[in-house]
């Protein structure tokens, strides 16, 4: 929580500055009882991460808007556990995660800024490198386990499809190995 109590801090005028970083994340899970000894569990998780400046420290480091940097993940499953008999117990397992980011990287041309002093307003902003990155992965799996006397043995199968996409671009200065903006 130090982001927030710099917030506060800043907001009272007790700082000059604030950690910019942020993040808020969500779990929940709900299991309901299948038959004697089974089980139906789903699970959800959402995280959002990522740089936040409140306007007026924005304004003192001569900066016009705020740069894109954020990320976050999300999660949903679906798992059922079944006894089979005495000795056998299904499971069975089916998923989705998912991966984005968004950023960019700027500069200001002939901004200056001097310790102590701050820094001149931004009169124009350049994009120098633009990029977003997508990761999607879904899952599907199940297995049946033996337990024997003093051994187990367990055979299943397991599918995923993942999916992968980045889009960066650049100004010129990267030209090299980006696509221009």
């Amino acid at each position: 929580y130090v982001d927030a109590v710099s917030r506060a801090a800043y907001a009272l005028d007790a700082i000059d500055m604030v950690v910019p970083y942020g993040f808020s994340d969500v779990l929940v899970t709900a299991t309901h009882e299948v038959g004697a000894l089974g089980a139906l569990t789903l699970t959800g998780y959402l995280d959002h991460e990522g740089v936040s400046m409140p306007q007026r420290m924005l304004e003192d480091q001569g900066m016009g808007d705020e740069p894109r940097f954020s990320w976050g993940s999300r999660m949903l499953s679906l798992g059922y556990r079944q006894p089979i008999g005495g000795d056998l117990v299904l499971q069975a397992r089916a998923g989705f995660t998912d991966f984005t980011g968004d950023f960019e990287l700027i500069e200001y041309p002939g901004q200056t800024c001097q310790t102590g002093i701050g820094c001149t307003p931004a009169t124009d902003r350049v994009t120098t490198i633009d990029g977003a990155t997508r990761i999607r992965n879904l899952i599907g799996a199940a297995s049946v386990t033996w337990f024997g006397a003093r051994n187990q043995l367990r055979v299943g199968v397991r599918a995923d499809h993942y999916r992968l996409s980045n889009d960066l671009r650049s100004n010129g200065e990267y030209d090299d190995f980006l696509a221009p903006i």
